[in-house]
């Protein structure tokens, strides 16, 4: 009988963790494992290599982070020293000596960008202007500079803004729709921006599909979209219109000027898996208005 992938998931209590990990659990090729805050504090790291040594891992997809968007502060950089960036240099120096880790599959962030011209393209020098984004590259520079001569493959996925079912509240959807269901006023800001989503469920699927049961492609770095560009107010649009006007009804909009975009490049992707296909955008827009009972 063949042997299960044993697959170890980092940061499995997030809005991504917890969808991967769902999703992963119903392979029946595959073992996975993940971390619990409560016993493994992954900024510390003799409870890091513990973590490694009870799961063994063949492969392991490293979510745990402090997912803070637009904040930059000295106090959100320390939480993110903590929460983002010394969880990544543990795993990197605790892997080496265990000879069960084949791949090493990350999850960066499109905040890594920041000031860079978009679309962002994976070759363009990343300008972050978060706190987020800068502790992201920091840990892309230690993992290229550590992993250079490694027998362990990785790739850094740079994903577009993820959504989906319960998703974090902290975002503009997600707190669109968790005041829509627990009946709260909230502030959005709406004006021009651009903005390039990413249903958590084609995240997980490509993972699956394309870097667990396949090899790696001849890169070390891959935006994670389908150039799928739309305004926030098209958005704000479509959630009035799907809910029947529910979800405007709790919120309070703030007409500050803003035309930002924030736009991944998918043509590398494309170029490496041209046969993959995402969900449409309307249609994961309701399946994720429809988890929240609105």
């Amino acid at each position: 009988m063949k042997k299960k992938t044993r697959v170890l998931i980092t940061g499995s209590k997030g809005f991504v963790g917890k969808s991967l990990k769902k999703y992963l659990k119903n392979k029946m090729e595959l073992k996975v494992f993940c971390d619990d805050k409560s016993r493994f504090d992954l900024s510390k790291k003799k409870l890091f290599k513990k973590l490694l040594k009870n799961s063994k891992p063949n492969i392991i997809i490293h979510l745990a982070s402090r997912t803070v968007s637009g904040s930059k502060t000295i106090k959100e950089d320390k939480y993110q020293l903590k929460n983002t960036l010394k969880p990544t240099k543990n795993l990197i120096e605790c892997i080496e000596s265990l000879n069960s880790v084949q791949k090493l599959i990350f999850a960066g962030t499109i905040e890594e960008y920041g000031k860079a011209k978009s679309p962002f393209k994976e070759n363009t020098k990343a300008k972050p202007i978060t706190s987020y984004g800068k502790f992201k590259l920091k840990c892309l520079n230690f993992v290229r500079k550590n992993l250079a001569k490694s027998r362990i493959k990785y790739i850094w996925l740079r994903p577009s803004l993820m959504f989906g079912p319960n998703d974090n509240k902290g975002r503009f959807l997600g707190s669109i729709l968790y005041s829509a269901k627990e009946k709260t006023m909230t502030s959005i800001n709406l004006d021009k921006q651009i903005r390039d989503y990413l249903f958590v469920e084609d995240f997980n699927r490509f993972i699956y599909l394309n870097l667990i049961k396949k090899n790696f492609p001849k890169i070390q770095l891959l935006n994670i979209s389908n150039q799928n560009w739309v305004s926030l107010q098209l958005v704000m649009n479509l959630l009035s219109k799907m809910s029947k006007n529910k979800v405007k009804k709790y919120l309070i909009i703030k007409n500050r000027k803003d035309h930002s975009k924030l736009i991944n490049s998918g043509n590398l992707l494309k170029q490496n898996y041209p046969n993959f296909k995402f969900t449409d955008f309307k249609l994961a827009l309701k399946k994720t208005l429809k988890s929240y009972n609105i």
